[in-house]
């Protein structure tokens, strides 16, 4: 077997980290997925021209996806702590 099929070029691209945040923020439930995804990775892309390239490893999807995943946390105790005091003025 040679080592040339083996180790074969493969072609790579970069994910569309927009399309990502979308879809990870509609299936939490936000309705105004589009727009935020737009927002958020637009906020990330600046991050990531201002810093150095030493800290350039922050700016990955893994990140993105971490960052995301706390404003669906936050969203959810909003809503939570919103119902909660719904009820408590409905039984007064």
């Amino acid at each position: 077997m040679s080592y040339c099929y083996v180790f074969r070029p493969c072609a790579m691209v970069v994910p569309d980290f927009e399309l990502i945040c979308e879809i990870m923020l509609v299936a939490e439930g936000f309705l105004e997925a589009r727009l935020l995804a737009r927002k958020f990775i637009t906020l990330y892309s600046l991050c990531k021209e201002l810093l150095s390239k030493q800290v350039i490893l922050l700016c990955d999807l893994l990140s993105q996806r971490c960052c995301v995943f706390f404003c669906v946390t936050w969203r959810r105790a909003q809503f939570q702590h919103k119902c909660i005091l719904t009820r408590e003025n409905e039984t007064e």
